[in-house]
């Protein structure tokens, strides 16, 4: 890691990736990656070196009808 403190983070609504290859570029590991679209989780979980996501969890619950604590434990640095 070259002496890099990275920097964890959760990925909400993350498509196919694309925020998180150019943000993990920039020092952020990712916890978990919430998405609901299979494929794109297939796609995610294919280039979780490029994306620096720890796990893909595929998840169809409307997050803006759900608390926090239902999809994370806190974790997190941002």
């Amino acid at each position: 890691m070259n002496g890099i403190m990275k920097a964890t983070a959760l990925s909400l609504f993350s498509g196919i990736g694309g925020f998180e290859v150019g943000m993990s570029r920039c020092g952020f590991s990712f916890l978990k990656t919430l998405e609901w679209d299979e494929n794109c989780c297939k796609t995610l979980s294919q280039n979780k070196i490029l994306t620096g996501t720890a796990e893909c969890e595929i998840n169809t619950a409307d997050i803006t009808k759900t608390s926090p604590e239902e999809f994370y434990n806190g974790d997190v640095d941002y």
